[in-house]
């Protein structure tokens, strides 16, 4: 090159490491500036909104009485995933936090911004409730599928309403206990 600039153009990783010495020379004498290398960078990839993978979708779940509950949900995208699960009434409007149809608050056993939310000691109040997960980051966004909670009641303990009498009969006689 016979000139002060040298453009290489664009370069790519197989560049990287190349050397590349400058000289200069008139009538005076010449000089050369030294090796120098060229070192080339990786683009890092452009950043990645969430994506909830299909085998971590919310699935419906039905308990018994007092039980308890969990689901986990499973999403990729780039930088730190944050979550929150939240409760979806009947019109499909987001509430704040994770509320029974009753108005009741559920027992959370884990705390929001995680991937997993367990519910613990469920009532009955609680039996019909639709609960959705957000996963974002700095990019986006992503809603899990809404999943809905039946909790089944507890059959009462049986009771015995008319004592039982004791009775005196005949051998050979039919004797019928009634207990109501």
């Amino acid at each position: 090159v016979t000139s002060a600039t040298c453009n290489l153009g664009q370069v790519t990783r197989a560049g990287n490491g190349a050397h590349f010495i400058a000289a200069a020379s008139n009538s005076a004498g010449s000089v050369d500036s030294g090796i120098l290398t060229l070192t080339v960078l990786s683009v890092p990839p452009a950043p990645v909104a969430p994506t909830i993978t299909s085998a971590g979708e919310l699935r419906d779940q039905t308990i018994n009485q007092g039980g308890s509950v969990s689901w986990t949900i499973t999403a990729t995208g780039t930088g730190t995933l944050s979550y929150s699960w939240f409760s979806v009434d009947s019109a499909g409007n987001p509430k704040a936090g994770v509320v029974c149809p009753d108005g009741s608050a559920a027992n959370r056993a884990t705390p929001d911004g995680v991937p997993t939310l367990t519910l613990t000691n469920l009532s009955p109040g609680c039996s019909g409730m639709r609960v959705a997960v957000r996963v974002g980051n700095s990019v986006g966004l992503a809603t899990a599928r809404i999943a809905t909670l039946t909790v089944n009641t507890a059959p009462a303990a049986p009771q015995i309403s008319v004592p039982l009498a004791n009775r005196s009969v005949l051998d050979g006689t039919q004797v019928t206990f009634n207990v109501g």
